[in-house]
């Protein structure tokens, strides 16, 4: 795999694409909320514009830099912490799909299918990628249930909310048989790999960890001027 995770990320990195993806997933709990009856569709329109707004501004930044790094976009997927978020970009489609399908079905139906391929092919591919070049057990983190696992049962929703029931058991079963092998992993890492929690790269950790000053020092030297 891609020992890329020592060095500084600079700029718009895929896990950014998490923020879109939890304004969809918002969306979508309240728009089920408004055909129960419980709050209004405006509310999970106005989520889904929202989402679907930062969505673009972070893959036009993305697609932008991504060419300009070194490596290009096989260091990009090929990285062991990082490259899971990528799967988001497809992810996140398909969420705004679903909502696109309330007012515009056919549109909807087109865009989801789009996206919902491109969800499977990029985790058919890094799954291949992590078979042919093994996996780092250091850094395994919950973001690898992205591509195959989150991707899967998300494109199952939008499926049987489109009319495929086909393609959503086949989405269902893709999702439940990776959440069964990679959460596997995950948890055996967790169980025998305990301090690598602390000492190994992570999307929401800095390349340099920085250890902060017990404010029992701090204080003392704001007082003298000194530096502790």
């Amino acid at each position: 795999m891609n020992p890329r995770t020592s060095e500084p990320h600079v700029g718009i990195t895929p896990n950014l694409f998490g923020i879109a993806y939890g304004l969809a997933g918002l969306a979508g709990c309240w728009g089920y909320a408004a055909l129960l009856g419980f709050a209004p569709a405006l509310v999970s329109d106005i989520l889904c514009v929202l989402a679907a707004a930062v969505w673009l501004a972070l893959l036009i930044s993305y697609l932008s830099q991504v060419p300009r790094r070194p490596g290009g976009w096989s260091a990009e997927l090929a990285d062991p912490v990082l490259g899971p978020f990528v799967s988001l970009i497809p992810i996140v489609g398909m969420l705004l799909s679903v909502g696109l399908m309330r007012h515009e079905r056919t549109a909807g139906q087109w865009l989801f299918g789009v996206f919902a391929a491109g969800t499977v092919v990029l985790a058919a591919w890094m799954t291949g990628q992590w078979l042919s070049a093994g996996l780092d057990l250091d850094k395994l983190h919950p973001g690898y249930v992205l591509p195959a696992v989150a991707g899967g049962l998300i494109a199952a929703i939008g499926a049987a909310l489109a009319g495929w029931a086909g393609p959503a058991r086949v989405f269902f079963g893709l999702g439940a048989v990776s959440w069964l092998v990679i959460e596997s992993m995950i948890l055996a890492r967790l169980y025998f790999r305990p301090r690598c929690l602390r000492s190994c790269d992570l999307p929401w950790r800095s390349s340099r960890p920085h250890r902060p000053s017990p404010v029992w020092r701090i204080w003392p030297s704001r007082a003298t001027g000194s530096t502790p």
